[in-house]
């Protein structure tokens, strides 16, 4: 009966791991650094935010998720007469384990950007893909690392503008 109960117990173990594979809902919490160019002019800041989605489990080893976030921004251009406000952002995207506990995926999604310039509010929009690298902490607990690039415009200035992100994540599956 104790060789049954060990087994048991193993096996419990052993498939905790792979628990955190399982298709749901889930929650996070991000922090983010930003920098960005707009023609001649550059800016760069700091964000913190929080983001919701949705893992569908394809096999064992593969998902694809939906995700929505908004981010508060602290930053402004070199000039000081842009201030970042917010984004918020959905993004599509399709990963792979690459262990128990290690992921890798890749994203492609919608961002908006408001913010200040010289007292009128403007917004910005555009394309965003990003790489990211997650670690399973437990069963339904992850932190990764997303680099991103995202390419906008905006109309008042007729000009495009590029951004690099990279955040570090806290996500709790449900």
């Amino acid at each position: 009966m104790k060789k049954l109960q060990l087994l048991g117990a193993v096996a419990l173990v052993a498939a905790l791991p792979l628990a955190a594979q399982a298709e749901g809902f889930y929650l996070g919490v991000q922090a983010a650094t930003f920098d960005v160019s707009t023609g001649a002019v550059d800016g760069d800041g700091n964000g913190i935010g929080v983001l919701a989605g949705y893992r569908f489990q394809l096999t064992n080893d593969y998902y694809a998720e939906a995700e929505i976030g908004y981010s508060a921004l602290d930053g402004d251009t070199e000039t000081g007469l842009s201030e970042y406000d917010s984004q918020t952002f959905i993004d599509f995207g399709v990963g792979r384990y690459l262990n128990e506990t290690t992921s890798i995926s890749a994203h492609l999604g919608y961002i908006e950007i408001d913010f200040d310039n010289s007292g009128t509010d403007l917004t910005s929009d555009g394309a965003v893909i990003g790489v990211q690298i997650g670690y399973d902490l437990t069963p339904v607990d992850t932190v990764a690392i997303r680099a991103s690039y995202s390419d906008t415009n905006d109309s008042t200035f007729d000009e495009d503008s590029d951004g690099r992100i990279l955040s570090v994540r806290y996500v709790r599956r449900f």
